[in-house]
């Protein structure tokens, strides 16, 4: 039997308006940062891209779970128009596009991460030597060998590692059968998720170093604590500058040029300063500050409440798995959940309104993601130690805008992972109960009676009894086959915990910020710093 339009419709429509939605943030976003002096069509149009589609692996998520979810009637029986029989059936076709659809997303966020975007940043560094284009284009594709030599590793271990692990035995390989006997993959799909791992794993770092910032400093800090108040901190520059002033006096008639010299570059900073919180009073933010403050506060701890809850998802599951997973050996997989969290249970009451869940599962993506930039604005980009760039509104660099690029890349393959593990129920199975056979033995006449219960699916359940999340059948593969992935998977975790509750202390505990702040000039270091005004 055919799925009913119903169906159909409601899990197409939100994808194309989401998808639009995703393709304008993406177009917004590179605008922002790109630099006025560079209005190129080329360099914005491969970020763009780039971020887009890495974007939509995320965006394909919840119409996995919905697709999963609406096979199941809430007492845990299969609805009418579901044949299934977990190979042959309508439903298995539609589950298998969705599989190719995460693989096709995947290989083309490869071909943007080790070919195209290292192709456009080192033709955009030949391009400035004021050679001929096809020189410039062959120097480029020389510099590019060598991200894709590393993509050639890895689809290569990719192929040979998955065939290495053979089926273990004992109690765990008894509790895991379940959860791992529907993985029956090809080697395109071992080497696209093991390539896919590991980018996810370097983005997990960049996610546990930028991520807690935004998630922390940025609504506390920023937001709730806000700024010194201009005409107090005016009075204190004046009265500096007045006690500097003396000072200048005293050194030229007793101290020699020397230590004038450095007074008077005091002097002269707190005058740009001065005349920096003048002009910031004859703004129009500065005279709407009363009305616009509140607003400011409750952003900020909305924004805090979002990232604590995020925070208290992501310890209990957490603390799930150390107490009841199957091990590092298998990636620290969970038959069954013992801890619910708050994240994981609305975003599982959610599928009773629809489409509620999916937009609770883009707030979640898109904070995270936020958060990141938000981290990566302030903290710059770097690489090895090195800083490569500013990331600043209207002055980011191309080269920084291709850089960034790349590491977006892999934060955002990386929120896939992360939402699994704030959300396990919802990622797996969405809202599906199955029923299952239970045995009852009277205590007085000791005779047995067998009814049916309904319960939530779970990994521990049959797969004829509870349908799998594409997402969660890919996921299962990689800490299976590649097991250590897993592991480093669940303890990158931990370390995001860790830093996020370092940071969250660190932003309590910090003063409040000028009203103004030096601005970074992105093309030339030499420029002198200008001063741009804040909102009180």
């Amino acid at each position: 039997m055919k799925i009913p339009a119903s169906v159909v419709a409601s899990q197409w429509v939100p994808l194309v308006i989401v998808t639009v939605g995703t393709l304008l943030v993406s177009i917004f976003y590179i605008l922002y940062l790109q630099h006025t002096r560079n209005r190129g069509v080329c360099i914005p149009l491969v970020a763009i891209l780039s971020i887009f589609s890495t974007l939509l692996t995320c965006v394909v998520f919840p119409v996995d779970v919905f697709l999963v979810s609406e096979l199941k009637n809430p007492n845990g029986t299969f609805k009418d128009w579901v044949e299934w029989d977990n190979g042959t059936s309508s439903v298995m076709h539609v589950l298998d596009a969705l599989t190719t659809t995460y693989l096709v997303l995947y290989g083309v966020t490869m071909l943007f991460a080790f070919f195209i975007l290292p192709f456009a940043y080192f033709l955009y560094e030949q391009h400035e030597d004021g050679r001929s284009m096809s020189k410039n284009v062959c120097s480029a594709l020389k510099c590019t060998l060598l991200t894709a030599v590393i993509a050639g590793v890895l689809l290569m271990l990719g192929g040979v590692l998955a065939n290495l692990r053979t089926p273990p035995t004992g109690d765990a390989w008894d509790q895991a059968q379940n959860v791992f006997e529907q993985i029956a993959t090809t080697d395109i799909e071992n080497i696209l998720a093991f390539s896919m791992s590991i980018m996810a794993v370097l983005g997990m770092l960049l996610l546990l170093i930028y991520a807690p910032f935004g998630m922390t400093v940025w609504p506390i800090f920023y937001l709730v604590r806000g700024t010194i108040s201009t005409r107090e901190e005016l009075g204190h520059v004046s009265q500096e500058r007045t006690r500097i002033l003396q000072q200048l006096e005293a050194s030229r008639s007793s101290h020699g040029s020397a230590a004038a010299i450095d007074l008077e570059e005091s002097v002269t900073m707190l005058e740009e300063r001065q005349r920096a919180l003048i002009a910031r009073t004859n703004t129009v933010a500065y005279k709407l500050r009363h009305c616009w403050r509140p607003l400011e506060v409750v952003c900020g701890i909305l924004l805090f409440i979002m990232g604590f809850l995020i925070f208290i998802s992501l310890l209990l599951a957490n603390i799930d798995k150390l107490m009841h997973s199957l091990g590092p050996k298998f990636g620290y997989v969970l038959p069954q959940r013992y801890l619910p969290n708050p994240i994981d249970m609305s975003l599982v009451l959610a599928q009773h309104v629809f489409p509620l869940d999916y937009v609770l599962f883009c707030l979640i993506v898109l904070y995270l993601l936020l958060s990141s930039m938000a981290g990566i604005q302030k903290v710059g980009l770097w690489f090895f130690c090195v800083k490569v760039s500013h990331v600043e509104k209207k002055k980011t660099r191309p080269q920084g805008v291709l850089f960034l690029c790349s590491t977006l890349v892999l934060i955002i393959l990386s929120l896939t992972i992360m939402v699994y593990f704030i959300a396990p129920q919802y990622s797996s199975f969405g809202s599906q109960h199955y029923v299952a056979n239970v045995t009852d033995v009277d205590p007085i006449t000791h005779v047995v009676h067998f009814h049916g219960e309904t319960k939530t699916c779970s990994t521990a359940a049959s797969m004829d009894d509870c349908v799998s999340t594409r997402i969660t059948l890919l996921l299962n593969r990689v800490f299976y086959k590649f097991w250590i992935i897993g592991t480093i998977f669940y303890w990158l975790s931990w370390g995001f915990l860790l830093f996020y509750f370092v940071m969250m202390l660190a932003s309590f505990g910090c003063k409040k910020r000028s009203s103004v702040r030096p601005r970074r000039e992105s093309y030339s270091s030499s420029s002198d710093d200008e001063l741009i005004g804040q909102e009180d």
